[in-house]
């Protein structure tokens, strides 16, 4: 079966988030986790979650993916050192997350890239 294709096919511009966004960030996880698939997890309280990307963002990046102005995704990526070797650094994507009507369009793919460039210009190995 073929996945239907959002109308607007093409390359979505993807933009640099800062802490300012975190707003965002918790409105766009608390949208994912209204998918049944989650279960008890569409409880999920706003607090935590703006505390664990604020948190996030002291010790990362992240990009939003913007598309005829709207804001239809983000990845969220943070960076530890590898505990045997402190000098060889680790970048984790946290937060990868797409809105449902601009899915199996691409979107994805290109925060995936722009998480690894923005994993190199934090010095981890890609």
């Amino acid at each position: 079966m073929s996945k239907k294709k959002h109308e607007s096919v093409g390359q979505a511009q993807i933009v640099p988030a800062t802490i300012d966004d975190v707003g965002v960030l918790t409105d766009m996880l608390l949208d994912s986790h209204k998918d049944p698939v989650f279960g008890e997890l569409a409880e999920t309280k706003r607090e935590p979650v703006e505390k664990w990307f604020t948190n996030l963002l002291t010790i990362g990046r992240a990009a939003f993916a913007r598309k005829e102005g709207k804001r239809v995704g983000a990845i969220v990526l943070w960076q530890f050192p590898l505990y045997s070797n402190s000098e060889c650094k680790i970048v984790h994507t946290a937060f990868l997350w797409v809105d449902r009507d601009h899915r199996g369009n691409g979107i994805g793919l290109q925060l995936m890239h722009e998480g690894e460039r923005i994993a190199q210009e934090m010095g981890a190995n890609v």
